[in-house]
C-alpha cells in the first residue's frame, strides 16, 4: 500500500512556518468576545434611547448631533461616522453595530499589544493565555475599597469609559497607532518601512480625529524619546539617525494640522463659543479622593514598575512610562473655562496613559513569571511574595471592574 501523503499546500501559517491550528479556547475566545459585544450592544441601545431615564452617557449627544442637518459633522471621527450611519435608513441600529465593534476590536488589539511586549522580551506563552488577559484587560478598573476609595468612576483613574463613544474609538486607535509605531521606532537604526510609516500617519490621524488627547501625550513623548536617542548615539552617525528620526516624526504631521484647525473652529475669538484653553499649574490632587484614586487605579501598575524599575531601559518600557507621564501633566498643566470646563476634556490623555500602563503591566507581570528564574536574583521567598500581592492586586481590579460593568449595564450609571 502506498504511504498516503497530506497535501499541506492550503494550510494557513504562522511567520515561523508552523501551521496555525484552531483550538477549543480560540473558539472559546470568539464566543466570549461575541458575547462581550452582545452585551455591549444592548448597553448602548439602552444609552441611545435612555431607557427608564437611567441610561445616561455622552452616546445621547451624538446621535442628537448625528440626526441634525449640519455642515459640521465631518469635524469630529463620531460625529462624521454616526452621521454617515445614520443616514442608512435614519436608524440608530448601526451605531449600536459600529460600538459593540470597537470594543471586540478593543480585546483583540489587546490581544497583540500583551503579544508584543512578551515577543520582545523573547517570551512566548500559549495564546490562550493572552487571550483571557486581553478581555480581563478591557475589565479592570480602579480596585473598590470601602471607606477609603468608594468609587468606581468618580475620582478614578484607569477606568473603562463605557459611556463614552469618544474614548472608545481613540483607545482603538492609540494602541493600533502605538503598535505601529513600534515598527518603526524599535529598529529605525535598520531602515524605515514605508508600510509602517504610512500606517503609523493613518492611525495616528484617526486616533486624534477621534479625540485629540492621546496625541498630545504622543507628540511629547515622541520628542523625548528622539531627544534621548539623539543624545545616546547609536550604531549609526548623529546625521543618519537625526534624518531617520525626523521622517519618524512627520507622521504626527497630519493629525498636528488637523488639530490646528480644530482649534480655530472650537475656541475662535469672536465665534459662538464660551469656551477657552487656559495653560498653567492646577493642582488636581488637591481634590478630595484623587490621591486615593491615583493609588487604587494604578495599584497593579506600581507594584510591576517598582519591582521591574530597570526595565525603563527598554524603548517599549520607555515609551509607556512616558505616555502615563505626559498625559497626568497635560491633565495638570492644561484645562479650560466656559461650559465645557466641567466635561474634564484634557484628563482624556490621563485616562488612556492610565489604560495603557495598566495593560502593559499586565505583560511585564507575565513576562515575570515565565521568566522567574531571573526574577530577584533568583530566590524564592521574594519571587512568591511578589507574585501573591501581583495576583491578588490583579483579581481585585479585574472584580472591580466586572462590579462597575454590571452597575453601568444595570442602569445604575456610570458616574459612581
Amino acid at each position: 500500500m502506498k504511504d498516503k501523503v497530506r497535501n499541506h499546500s492550503n494550510e494557513i501559517r504562522c511567520r515561523d512556518g508552523q501551521p496555525l491550528i484552531l483550538r477549543w479556547t480560540d473558539v472559546c475566545y470568539a464566543v466570549l468576545i461575541t458575547g462581550i459585544s452582545a452585551l455591549c450592544l444592548e448597553l448602548f441601545h439602552r444609552m441611545i434611547v435612555v431607557y427608564k431615564d437611567v441610561y445616561h452617557s455622552d452616546i445621547r449627544y451624538y446621535v442628537r448631533s448625528a440626526a441634525d442637518d449640519s455642515s459640521l459633522h465631518w469635524k469630529r471621527l463620531i460625529e462624521f461616522v454616526f452621521s454617515k450611519l445614520y443616514d442608512i435608513n435614519q436608524d440608530t441600529m448601526e451605531l449600536n453595530i459600529y460600538l459593540a465593534l470597537v470594543i471586540a476590536a478593543i480585546i483583540v488589539v489587546n490581544f497583540l499589544m500583551i503579544r508584543y511586549y512578551l515577543k520582545e522580551d523573547g517570551i512566548f506563552p500559549a495564546r490562550q493565555v493572552i487571550q483571557f488577559f486581553s478581555i480581563a484587560a478591557l475589565f479592570m478598573a480602579p480596585i473598590y475599597v470601602p471607606g477609603f476609595h468608594a468609587y468606581f468612576y468618580r475620582f478614578s483613574f484607569d477606568v473603562f469609559a463605557w459611556h463614552s463613544p469618544t474614548q472608545q474609538s481613540m483607545i482603538l486607535f492609540s494602541m493600533i497607532a502605538t503598535l505601529c509605531f513600534f515598527k518603526l521606532f524599535l529598529s529605525y537604526e535598520d531602515g524605515l518601512h514605508a508600510g509602517w510609516w504610512l500606517a503609523t500617519t493613518v492611525t495616528v490621524f484617526l486616533s486624534a480625529y477621534a479625540k485629540p488627547s492621546f496625541y498630545m501625550d504622543l507628540a511629547a513623548t515622541v520628542c523625548i524619546l528622539f531627544l534621548i536617542e539623539l543624545i545616546a548615539g547609536g550604531r549609526e552617525g548623529f546625521l543618519r539617525r537625526l534624518w531617520r528620526l525626523f521622517l519618524m516624526g512627520c507622521t504626527l504631521i497630519p493629525a498636528g494640522l488637523y488639530l490646528i484647525l480644530l482649534n480655530r473652529i472650537e475656541y475662535a475669538e469672536g465665534g459662538d463659543s464660551e469656551d477657552k484653553v487656559v495653560i498653567g499649574f492646577t493642582n488636581m490632587f488637591a481634590q478630595p479622593h484623587i490621591k486615593a484614586g491615583f493609588l487604587c487605579g494604578l495599584a497593579l501598575a506600581i507594584v510591576v514598575c517598582a519591582v521591574n524599575i530597570r526595565r525603563l531601559s527598554d524603548r517599549q518600557y520607555r515609551f509607556a512610562a512616558l505616555i502615563l507621564l505626559t498625559g497626568i501633566l497635560q491633565w495638570l498643566f492644561i484645562s479650560e473655562e466656559g461650559p465645557s470646563a466641567a466635561y474634564g476634556n484634557f484628563s482624556w490623555g490621563r485616562d488612556y496613559g492610565d489604560y495603557f500602563i495598566l495593560l502593559v503591566s499586565v505583560a511585564l507581570a507575565l513576562g515575570n513569571w515565565y521568566s522567574r528564574d531571573r526574577l530577584f536574583g533568583g530566590r524564592k521567598t521574594p519571587q512568591v511574595i511578589y507574585f501573591i500581592i501581583v495576583g491578588g492586586l490583579f483579581l481585585l481590579h479585574l472584580l472591580s471592574g466586572l462590579c462597575y460593568f454590571y452597575l453601568v449595564l444595570t442602569g445604575h450609571g456610570y458616574y459612581i
